[in-house]
């Protein structure tokens, strides 16, 4: 991998880090992870996660057409019961949010909603 991916890489990850910090107190409770997938693969990866509090993240990075992409989401429910979503993109263009229609499709049923709801 090139300097260049890698420095687009090692900026998606800052910039995903200190965007999951912004907003979560150092009171805030330890929040266990209920699954989680990792997959590890020659030039490509992808990963996701859930915990208890309804939090999803999901994450894939590969080359396209000559360039290192990453596409992913988080989506959590803010203290009201609202979920949020936030779709993303880190490539040759840098990393940018996306429209609903453009990011990874998120499809759980209601009740799988539900049971991460508590």
């Amino acid at each position: 991998m090139s300097q260049k991916y890698g420095s687009q890489i090692i900026l998606a990850a800052a910039i995903l880090t200190v965007s999951a910090a912004i907003g979560s107190p150092a009171s805030d409770p330890v929040v266990p992870i209920s699954s989680y997938v990792n997959t590890p693969q020659l030039q490509q990866y992808s990963f996701r996660y859930e915990s208890e509090d309804g939090t999803i993240r999901r994450e894939s990075g590969k080359f396209e057409e000559g360039n290192w992409t990453v596409r992913g989401f988080v989506t959590w429910l803010d203290p009201s019961g609202d979920r949020h979503t936030v779709r993303y993109i880190a490539d040759e263009q840098g990393y940018r949010t996306l429209p609903a229609e453009q990011g990874i499709a998120l499809r759980i049923s209601p009740a799988a909603l539900a049971s991460l709801a508590g």
